[in-house]
């Protein structure tokens, strides 16, 4: 979804070699991001598996247990996981402590890098704004939205100032008085891209010795 709104930037400025590049970065970091969560995400579905799984196989050679026991634990399992999977796409994850501070990070990182392609390509600002919370989806995303239908004809900072947090406000009020806001906004993106590796990277470590 982001990568394809760096694709409406190239249709609507006609900067094929730029374009291109920034594809071919972003669709790099995205990917390293997604192996990074899967990464995440597998030690713990395969532990929660032989949980189910060995237990039973101790009962089946003792007791002979059922396989019905093992479908059944199984089944609940499964339940459990696909109702964390939906939880974890829909909006609602952005409420939940650790992970909707990932998603809030990967969101802003978007808009940023979004944003800032649209300023150097000169894109009208209300533009630039819509294509960058289109690509940040979310709650950032909606907060972007509602930014980009206001008035415009105020400092940036003010503009986006329900959209950015504090830090990220003060970094662009430099930005915006040197006349560098696109390398601003690259920074703000790289700061929340690697925050959000970092967390998701400590969530890889804990996990195990919790399990």
């Amino acid at each position: 979804h982001a990568l394809g709104n760096l694709g409406l930037l190239y249709q609507e400025t006609g900067r094929l070699e730029e374009t291109l590049k920034e594809l071919a970065e972003r669709a790099r970091v995205e990917w390293l991001l997604r192996r990074k969560i899967l990464n995440a995400v597998l030690y713990p579905v395969v532990v929660l598996h032989a949980a189910a799984i060995i237990p039973w196989v101790f009962a089946w050679i003792v007791f002979w247990a059922s396989p019905l026991s093992l479908l059944a634990n199984l089944g609940l399992l499964w339940l459990v996981l696909g109702g964390a999977y939906v939880l974890l796409t829909s909006s609602a994850r952005d409420l939940l402590p650790v992970v909707g501070d990932i998603a809030r990070r990967v969101s802003l990182a978007r808009f940023g890098e979004t944003f800032a392609s649209a300023v150097r390509a000169a894109v009208p600002l209300r533009r630039g704004l819509e294509l960058a919370a289109a690509a940040a989806g979310g709650g950032v995303g909606k907060r972007a939205h509602a930014a980009a239908a206001s008035d415009l004809g105020r400092p940036l900072v003010e503009t986006l100032g329900a959209v950015l947090p504090p830090l990220d406000l003060a970094m662009l009020s430099v930005g915006e008085e040197s006349g560098s806001i696109d390398r601003s906004l690259l920074k703000i993106a790289q700061n929340h891209r690697d925050e959000a590796a970092h967390r998701i990277a400590k969530i890889t470590a804990v996990l195990p010795i919790l399990l």
